[in-house]
């Protein structure tokens, strides 16, 4: 008996880190958006984590010197593409009226993932343009149609 309960105790402590990094599976595409608002204006804090799957699939797309991983431009080029189909596909608005999200920041790392394959994480920092908050209340709308066809 004290074999199979410390036999389940390895086996949970294994399976669960691996569930923990993506709970819904190798395919997801996860989004976070954390916006700040202060009189000085508005600023969402984008981050994307994206599985195993879909950062192979960007890497075999972006590999132009066939190395297998992405490397100094290529990762950079990824990086600013990701900021601007993102960008392109998120919106807010600020009473009503449409704000343009302008990247004052971004990092791109590919931290290793089950299998030892990579995974993506993406962190934009974004500011509101032209957005000056006064001391009368106002309405802030955000939605995401970025990567809405993926599950996460």
């Amino acid at each position: 008996m004290r074999r199979l309960v410390l036999t389940a105790l390895l086996l949970l402590a294994v399976a669960v880190p691996a569930a923990g990094a993506h709970p819904l599976g190798n395919f997801t595409v996860n989004q976070y958006a954390r916006i700040q608002v202060a009189p000085a204006g508005v600023d969402v804090e984008f981050v994307l984590d994206q599985a195993e799957i879909p950062t192979l699939q960007m890497v075999q797309a972006h590999d132009t010197n066939g190395s297998g991983r992405l490397d100094g431009a290529e990762l950079t080029a990824v990086r600013d593409q990701l900021a601007r189909d993102i960008t392109g596909r998120i919106a807010l608005t600020v009473g009503g009226r449409p704000a343009r999200l302008a990247v004052t920041g971004a990092t791109l790392a590919l931290p290793r993932g089950q299998g030892g394959l990579a995974t993506t994480r993406l962190d934009l920092a974004l500011h509101a343009d032209g957005v000056r908050l006064s001391g009368t209340p106002e309405q802030l709308a955000y939605r995401s149609g970025y990567a809405a066809d993926r599950v996460g």
